[in-house]
């Protein structure tokens, strides 16, 4: 390979590569974010009702927790009992 060819080879993989890691970084950030604040949610919701003696819809309702979210709370809420 001429030394332009390899030259522009090597810069070309470096662009892709740096391209890739910025990515991967985003979405592990992304899932990382959304982890802490289903846990923090879930802490939430455990500790109102602890403290307050709410029922889980009751929780839910003052938290003002989405549906979609109620469902994963849920069975994190089922595993800590168990």
């Amino acid at each position: 390979m001429s030394e332009k060819v390899e030259r522009y080879a090597k810069e070309y993989a470096k662009e892709h590569v740096k391209e890739y890691a910025e990515d991967y970084a985003k979405e592990y950030a992304k899932k990382y974010v959304e982890e802490n604040r289903i846990s923090t949610l879930a802490s939430n919701v455990e500790m109102l009702m602890k403290n307050t003696s709410f029922t889980l819809e009751q929780a839910f309702t003052n938290l003002e927790i989405s549906d979609d979210d109620k469902v994963i709370i849920t069975k994190i809420i089922q595993e800590h009992q168990s």
